[in-house]
C-alpha cells in the first residue's frame, strides 16, 4: 500500500510551525509503518525533520518560476512505485542550511541558482536517483525554517556524499 502526496511545503496552520510534517505524520499512523509514502514538493518547501521521518520518498520542483510540476511528481511516484515494489529500497538523506535566500534570488533560469540545481541533477547517476534542493519560502514563519537538500540514493554513503556537496 502506498499514499502519493502533492505537496506544497510551506503550510501555515494555526498552532503548528510544520503543517505538512503534521499531515504526513497522521497519514503515517493511518496507513502503519510498511506502507510507502511520498511526496512531491515546490521549490520553495520547508523540509523539516517530522516530514522526513514520516515520508519515504521526498522529491523537488527542480524550475523556479515553476514549470517541472508534473516532472517532479512521476519522478516521486517512480521511485515510489519501485520502492513499493521491492525494486529499490533507498537512502534519502536530508541536509538542512542555515540560509534563507530571498525568492527573486532563487530563479532557476540563470546565475548561481541555474548552476547549483544543473550540478544537483548531474548527481543523478550511478545509484542516485533523485536529487532536490529546497530555497524556503522567505515570507515563511518556521520554527525549523531554512534550505535543504535532499538526496535518494542506493547507498546510505553514497547519498550523504552528494547532499553535503551539495550544502557545501
Amino acid at each position: 500500500d502506498g499514499v502519493f502526496l502533492t505537496l506544497h511545503g510551506a503550510m501555515e496552520i494555526e498552532n503548528s510551525f510544520d503543517g505538512e510534517g503534521d499531515l504526513i505524520e497522521k497519514i503515517r499512523r493511518e496507513v502503519g509503518e510498511k506502507a510507502v509514502i511520498v511526496a512531491s514538493l515546490d521549490f520553495h518547501a520547508n523540509i523539516t525533520e517530522k516530514m522526513v521521518r514520516h515520508a519515504d520518498i521526498l522529491c523537488g520542483y527542480k524550475t523556479y518560476p515553476h514549470t517541472d510540476m508534473c516532472e517532479t511528481s512521476e519522478r516521486a511516484a517512480r521511485l515510489g512505485i519501485d520502492l513499493l515494489k521491492g525494486r529499490k529500497n533507498p537512502f534519502l538523506i536530508h541536509m538542512k542550511l542555515p540560509m534563507i535566500l530571498q525568492a527573486e534570488a532563487c530563479m532557476t533560469t540563470g546565475g548561481p541558482m541555474k548552476r547549483l540545481v544543473d550540478m544537483a541533477s548531474a548527481c543523478e547517476q550511478h545509484g542516485v536517483h533523485d536529487v532536490s534542493i529546497f530555497q524556503m519560502q522567505p515570507w515563511l514563519d518556521a520554527a525549523e525554517a531554512g534550505a535543504s537538500v535532499i538526496v535518494i540514493a542506493d547507498s546510505c554513503d553514497e547519498a550523504y556524499r552528494t547532499a553535503e556537496e551539495l550544502a557545501a
